[in-house]
């Protein structure tokens, strides 16, 4: 396994440097699929998966010894650090921060920069395959809505939103009646167009890519 071997050249340390890589890697790769799996499901990973991730990590890093368990706290440090300012402006999620923090504490510093790195990669390609999905189910969203619009809302659909309102009134419907056609016209298009808009960007999957990724062309 030519990959491992160059990754574990650049490690920081940490258990896999200590205990051997294949099966350090197989635990995080592991952790990764399954946060990958909750994370497309429901858009959340638990923190029992995530901290138990980096108490894994650095319980088999003690069993080695000292050097081995500070470099496993120095890389969950640095992991979980490196995502934080992302964090905090609210672009990545908090569990995206404690996994990456999961990998330093298994693999050391070194593996964490370098996976950090590959995920950013990742992650720009993902982003721009979910944009593009999300930007052409707007659209149609759009258009179901529009077609929901007119076939609720009468003939007054093309209307300026002002008329439109003065409309209603004229009809005995007032602007926003809860039973009105117009209103239950716009509850079926702002719904569909919430769905399209109102979905968390699932971002694990650019960690796990990152991972594989620093696993093989990490050196």
């Amino acid at each position: 396994m030519t990959g491992v071997t160059g990754v574990t050249g650049v490690t920081g340390g940490g258990w896999g440097a200590a205990a051997g890589t294949e099966l350090a890697w197989g635990g995080v790769i592991a952790l990764l699929v399954v946060a990958t799996f909750f994370d497309l499901r429901s858009r959340r990973v638990p923190v029992w998966l995530t901290g138990g991730g980096i108490a894994a990590g650095v319980l088999l890093a003690a069993r080695e010894g000292p050097p081995a368990l500070t470099a496993s706290l120095g890389g969950a440090l640095v992991g979980g650090l490196v995502f934080l300012p992302f964090v905090w402006r609210g672009w990545l999620g908090g569990a995206d921060a404690l996994l990456l923090a999961a990998v330093g504490a298994w693999q050391g510093w070194r593996v964490v920069l370098w996976t950090a790195w590959w995920t950013a990669l990742a992650g720009a390609v993902l982003a721009l395959g979910v944009w593009g999905w999300r930007a052409w189910r707007l659209r149609r969203a759009r258009g179901r809505g529009r077609a929901v619009f007119e076939e609720r809302a009468g003939p007054w659909v093309d209307l300026p939103a002002g008329e439109r309102a003065g409309e209603r009134l004229a009809l005995g419907a007032p602007a926003g009646a809860a039973g009105s056609p117009v209103a239950a016209a716009e509850r079926s298009t702002g719904a569909v167009l919430a769905a399209a808009r109102v979905e968390p960007f699932p971002y694990v999957p650019a960690i796990l890519a990152g991972a594989l990724l620093a696993l093989v062309f990490g050196s």
